[in-house]
């Protein structure tokens, strides 16, 4: 509460008699001091957390936009009022379930205060399993002659006031509406509070509250039932709960089964009067402690793979399966399924994840069961809802949520959403008209390479049909990436002639060897690989009508250049499969004639006969418990005429709280600091930082990705994608301020962190999370690579936390962050830095005893001594 324009008390150290700022009116500037005359406790079940600091009951009043309202009524974008006149925003509401004491000042005359420094006012304003939004609808309802009807509804087991509104209508047209509050009620209340998931070996500590709202004492037997695990102790018997009044009881609780939806079960069972009894089922999933990799190896015509797994894998979530194609057409399947299973959402791969969708709409013969079990209409949907809501006011899209138009990205969503519309999609008008706008308004280069004039008209003439030419005199000092939509560009706006739309000098660019041939990479910040310029420059030789013996070894190398499972990144992968798809229509492959087999370690799982290139090849998935500790041989034999091409993918789920941090060209360190101060240890209510440190690039880089999981006793705080505002004093806003994060996007419980740029040196990002309920806990590695090079990535160790009952504060636990920072690879530097550590400290215990034996003035050694060893000071409530 503040008391000062500098300074601020704790609600709890206010007293009767004590002056706080306050306003007179809502509307004036100037702050006043007025006495507080009352103060009112009271013990509740739980309570609000406005912007990760304001702790408020639900039923208190705040000034929002400009009038007083209940806090219960905030939503994320609401403007508060601060002790300056300013505004500030909601960007985080939580609820926070506990029993708690609170606190209330009664303030003369105005009955305001500031609280975080924020205008609030004085004034106040069978087992259950079943919890919906809606308690009922009906659309249309006939009444009687004399206008009434009568409903009959089960009313869902939430605990809450219904609100009923009816509205009314006659034949000649005349209008009635009225709403009525409907409470929903029990004398006895089980309200469980549980975090979002539990791993399996987490120790935690989970809560209810039993709350009895009659006017009688009563006796309780209180239990806890948990379906995937242990519970210590799970019954408090002959618990007597007075007259409207709470207990809070903890168990201690060990997860030991996977699952995706296990039961807590809640009584409290009255001794006496079983009808003053309450049971609740909750629902909560249970994670293994792990992460999933994968990885591929690909081949073609006869082909020996080594095969092994790793020593911590689990079986049960881990598999290798083995696809086989006659055609080059077959590893569209596996790149597909890449595409969409894609984890991150930036807009180039929104984009990409939606590739395989449009294409198989009018090409579907060549997508076999990549889309197998995925709703695409959903897909579809969720992907045009983020194009919609990323669009920028000037028309244009970033790379991430939060990011300026740029002009290469925006075309890429351009030409998504003019191939979705083809495709007979819906397409918003809107999205499209201010798109035009955002192309038509951009400026043509006067400088060469012209990029933002290739992308300009490329996008024009797909969106209008027409737009200029794009003069590539000059185009010798392009990349082939960008001269590839120069030359579509030019071609689509009727330039057919190859020296003046480009394609003569795109075509003097390929790299040929022997059968293949090959373009440049284009520049990173373009997403650029040799794949994806290579299956530009395919994409554009064949709508330009390009050489065709071109062409083909263009697509030969796609086929070989394949080093996984998908070519390159997400960008590489969709512009290969547009490619193929548009060479699928000029070329015939010759007509396979050939028999293969497939054996692992000499027994044969596969074998069959090939004679039509649209063939399909059911995959084959190699059983775990038959792959040798060691390592096994699978071998894809092919007698006769015609290729087949193999991809072997691995999908191998590591487990195990022992997990240790790897790097490979990043790394990657993670830590949980209360947001109080490094001084407190954590605990349940605590906001905490969960700050993460990528490192190790020689060179900075475009397009990383950090992804994290909290441990089960944390749940994230999500700002409604906003991050934390600039406040007044100019802090920084996390990631977005100083690291140029352009998305963020939270998990269930975690986040994933996409940076557009990855700088030498120590790149730190934070986000917050809220800490729910004590125990100890364990957390998943966490993650870091380039997105468009995924080679280069690494992950932290597995790590446990501890979260108390209560934050107190230790100078010592301070003392102890500040100790030498030992490195866990050089145990050679460490021992050199311990042994001059200790000779330190021997020498100022040397020093002491000298001092001693000089016979010193003990008070002067004392003060030394102290000054040498000076803590920082605790606050005020802890000295």
């Amino acid at each position: 509460v503040s008391v000062d324009n500098n300074k601020s008390k704790n609600i709890e150290d206010i007293k009767p008699g004590d002056l706080v700022l306050s306003k007179t009116s809502p509307t004036d500037r100037n702050t006043v001091k007025k006495r507080v005359v009352a103060i009112s406790r009271a013990v509740e079940s739980g309570y609000l957390i406005i912007n990760s600091n304001l702790k408020i009951t639900p039923d208190h009043l705040l000034l929002v936009n400009g009038s007083w309202s209940e806090a219960a009524m905030i939503q994320t974008g609401n403007k508060l009022l601060d002790l300056n006149n300013n505004e500030v925003t909601v960007t985080s509401l939580e609820w926070q379930l506990e029993k708690t004491e609170v606190y209330n000042l009664m303030v003369e005359d105005t009955h305001t205060f500031f609280a975080e420094g924020v205008l609030v006012h004085n004034a106040k304003g069978a087992a259950r399993s079943v919890f919906k939004d809606t308690a009922y609808w009906n659309p249309s309802i006939k009444t009687d002659g004399s206008g009434r009807a009568k409903i009959t509804f089960k009313v869902p087991d939430n605990l809450t006031t219904w609100t009923l509104s009816a509205v009314a209508n006659t034949k000649d047209s005349v209008v009635g509406q009225t709403t009525t509050d409907l409470i929903v009620t029990k004398d006895v209340i089980v309200r469980p509070i549980l975090p979002n998931i539990l791993r399996v070996g987490d120790k935690a500590k989970i809560s209810a509250l039993v709350q009895n709202f009659t006017d009688t004492n009563h006796t309780f037997n209180v239990k806890s039932i948990f379906g995937a695990g242990t519970v210590t102790k799970p019954e408090f018997t002959g618990q007597t709960i007075n007259a409207n009044d709470m207990q809070q009881y903890t168990w201690e609780v060990e997860p030991q089964t996977e699952s995706d939806k296990t039961s807590f079960t809640f009584s409290a069972t009255n001794t006496q009067d079983k009808t003053a009894s309450d049971t609740v089922i909750s629902t909560i999933p249970v994670w293994d402690l792990g992460f999933e990799e994968k990885s591929a190896q690909v081949g073609t015509g006869s082909k020996i793979f080594d095969v092994s797994l790793a020593q911590d894998i689990k079986p049960a979530r881990s598999s290798v399966v083995l696809s086989l194609s006659p055609s080059i057409m077959g590893t569209i399947v596996q790149a597909s399924k890449y595409l969409i299973d894609y984890p991150y959402g930036c807009m180039e791969q929104t984009m990409s994840r939606l590739t395989p969708v449009l294409l198989a709409r009018t090409n579907p013969q060549f997508f076999g069961d990549a889309l197998k079990g995925v709703n695409i209409d959903d897909m579809v949907k969720t992907g045009m809802e983020k194009v919609k809501s990323n669009q920028n006011p000037d028309g244009g899209w970033g790379w991430g949520s939060a990011g300026a138009s740029d002009p290469f990205v925006s075309t890429y969503v351009a030409e998504s959403l003019v191939r979705a519309k083809d495709a007979g999609l819906a397409v918003d008008s809107g999205v499209m008209t201010k798109m035009a706008g955002f192309f038509g308004n951009l400026p043509q280069d006067t400088t060469t390479p012209k990029i933002t004039s290739v992308y300009k008209n490329y996008s024009l003439a797909l969106i209008m049909g027409k737009s200029q030419l794009i003069e590539v005199l000059d185009a010798d000092k392009w990349d082939p990436d960008l001269l590839a939509f120069a030359v579509m560009s030019n071609y689509l706006n009727g330039y057919k002639h190859p020296d003046i739309n480009g394609l003569t000098k795109l075509a003097s660019m390929a790299q040929i060897q022997g059968e293949q041939a090959h373009w440049g990479s284009g520049e990173l910040i373009r997403f650029g690989s040799s794949d994806a310029s290579t299956a530009l420059a395919m994409r554009a030789l064949l709508t330009a009508g390009g050489n065709k013996d071109l062409i083909q070894k263009a697509a030969q190398y796609m086929a070989a250049s394949r080093r996984s499972y998908y070519w390159s990144n997400t960008f590489a992968t969709s512009q290969t499969l547009k490619a193929m798809i548009d060479y699928s229509k000029l070329s015939q492959e010759l007509t396979p004639n050939f028999t293969y087999r497939v054996t692992l370690d000499g027994k044969i799982l596969d074998e069959g006969k090939i004679t039509n290139s649209g063939q399909a090849i059911k995959d084959i998935l190699i059983p775990i418990s038959s792959i040798q500790s060691a390592g096994s041989k699978l071998v894809v034999e092919k007698t006769g005429d015609g290729e087949i091409y193999s991809t072997l993918l691995f999908k191998q789920y590591h487990q195990g709280k022992d997990f240790p941090a790897a790097s490979h060209g990043l790394s990657i360190q993670r830590e949980y600091v209360n947001d109080k101060g490094s001084g407190y240890n954590i605990a349940v209510g605590d906001t905490v930082r969960v700050r993460l440190k990528v490192s190790g690039l020689s060179v900075s880089d475009y397009y990383g990705v950090v992804r994290d999981e909290l441990p089960s006793g944390l749940v994230p705080i999500n700002t409604s994608l906003k991050n934390e505002q600039y406040s007044q004093s100019g802090y920084e806003n996390y990631w977005y301020d100083y690291q140029n994060s352009e998305s963020d996007d939270f998990t269930q419980n975690g986040v994933v962190i996409s940076s557009y740029s990855v700088n030498t040196g120590f790149n730190t990002y934070e986000y917050k999370a809220r800490a729910v309920s004590a125990g100890t806990y364990n957390a998943p590695p966490a993650t870091a690579s380039l997105m468009y090079n995924p080679e280069v990535n690494g992950h932290t160790k597995t790590q446990s936390i501890e979260i108390a009952e209560k934050s107190v504060y230790s100078p010592f636990k301070i003392a102890s962050e500040a100790r030498l920072p030992l490195s866990t690879e050089t145990p050679a530097r460490n021992l050199v830095m311990l042994l001059a550590f200790l000779g330190f400290i021997a020498a100022g215990a040397a020093g002491v005893v000298l001092v001693i034996r000089r016979r010193t003035n003990i008070g002067s050694l004392i003060n030394k001594l102290k000054a040498r060893t000076k803590r920082p000071k605790p606050p005020p409530d802890q000295q």
